[in-house]
């Protein structure tokens, strides 16, 4: 059973900030509009706890930071392990030059003061979509999600492979293409003190490719902050792999990657424990599809889901959808804000993981002599090429 605890009165937990599987024993903590605490059953699972932050980014960098380090602060009072902020923490631009504009290099001044309170609080932080110049193009920078250690240390980084273009006649135009590039490899989920997670970004989470791929790659996590792309015409390129945190082996992704099933399922392949979506959701898109894509990216791959997105107004012609979330390998939402700036707290319990995967081997149960999935990976010298895993093709029938 579950309660919430407000003004030292006990109530039955009815309302829409978190639901779960009765299954599932875990303890969350969500900070909505109030305290809210719910705990089970703990047995002699390893839990570890986790925020994630929801945001309404706009142009003033250095307002967006101070909120952000206040959260780390309020995450670190809380002892949670690591920290998830959603795609654009840095800033939302009013226009493509200002989107331009104001990107920084990963170890540019707004980086290190990242690094600086990582450290600091000695909390590992996942920064889902920075703004990072690249010197050589320094009009079309990069997407990057990144993982930050609790020495300040970068784990993983993983460019945003999907651009998310959208345009609806009359009423939206947002096209990612115009004021960013897209990165050229897949990254393995990340070792993290929660578990492993898988990386994505946002339009990544449409695709279930994705999240399989961080699945076979031992994710237990995915995490979404915003958009990942797979080109089909591109003859060679890399994936990120995973990165290994205090909450697990992390998969990194942003927004748009969670349409891409393929970047999830390439991150478990690749031992991710917990897949990662920071996002930046329209209201339009967000409404629709948001939770139902999170869902199934955690349930194809059986890993825990993260789930930083930005929200509310950010200037006269951009808003976005909120409802940053958790989800455990089962499907189940065991943590979520509403649509205002907030955070909520949830623990990531890796063997739980295990024991979802042993009790239901869907990944053993995949019938690879009909269809696979087909992954464009170069070998780099430090992850093993295996053509049976990494890269499938279609086979005709004779």
């Amino acid at each position: 059973m579950s309660s919430l605890m407000l003004a030292n009165k006990q109530y039955w937990w009815c309302s829409g900030l978190a639901s779960y599987s009765e299954s599932r024993r875990v303890r969350i903590r969500v900070l909505v509009a109030a305290h809210v605490e719910w705990s089970a059953e703990q047995g002699k699972r390893r839990n570890s706890e986790i925020a994630v932050c929801q945001l309404t980014s706009d142009h003033n960098v250095e307002k967006n930071f101070e909120i952000c380090k206040e959260m780390v602060e309020r995450a670190t009072a809380q002892n949670c392990k690591m920290v998830f902020f959603p795609e654009c923490f840095d800033y939302v631009g009013r226009n493509k030059e200002e989107n331009i504009g104001l990107a920084t290099e990963e170890n540019g001044h707004i980086m290190q003061r990242f690094r600086s309170i990582a450290k600091q609080n000695s909390i590992w932080i996942s920064l889902g979509g920075l703004h990072n110049k690249d010197p050589n193009e320094p009009k079309m920078p990069w997407n990057s999600h990144i993982v930050i250690d609790d020495e300040g240390n970068t784990a993983a980084l993983y460019n945003k492979l999907h651009l998310f273009d959208l345009e609806i006649p009359g009423k939206v135009r947002l096209m990612e293409s115009e004021f960013s590039k897209r990165g050229t490899r897949m990254v393995p989920p990340v070792d993290t003190p929660v578990g492993r997670l898988g990386l994505s970004i946002c339009y990544d989470l449409r695709f279930a490719e994705l999240a399989l791929w961080n699945r076979n790659k031992g994710a237990q996590i995915l995490s979404y902050p915003s958009a990942f792309t797979l080109n089909t015409g591109l003859a060679h390129w890399e994936m990120v792999p995973p990165v290994d945190t205090p909450v697990g082996r992390l998969g990194l992704s942003i927004c748009y990657d969670l349409r891409f099933a393929e970047l999830a399922l390439w991150n478990r392949n690749k031992g991710a424990q917990i897949l990662s979506y920071p996002s930046a959701f329209t209201l339009n898109t967000g409404l629709a599809h948001w939770e139902p894509l999170l869902r199934a990216r955690a349930i194809e791959s059986q890993c825990y889901v993260v789930a930083a997105a930005q929200t509310g107004k950010h200037n006269e012609k951009r808003s976005s959808y909120g409802h940053s979330m958790v989800i455990d390998p089962w499907g189940a939402v065991v943590a979520q804000c509403s649509e205002r700036v907030d955070m909520c707290f949830a623990e990531i319990d890796l063997s739980y993981v295990a024991e979802l995967r042993q009790m239901q081997p869907v990944f053993a149960h995949r019938r690879h002599d009909l269809y696979t999935l087909h992954v464009n990976e170069v070998d780099d010298g430090k992850n093993s090429f295996n053509l049976s895993l990494d890269v499938f093709h279609i086979v005709p029938i004779s």
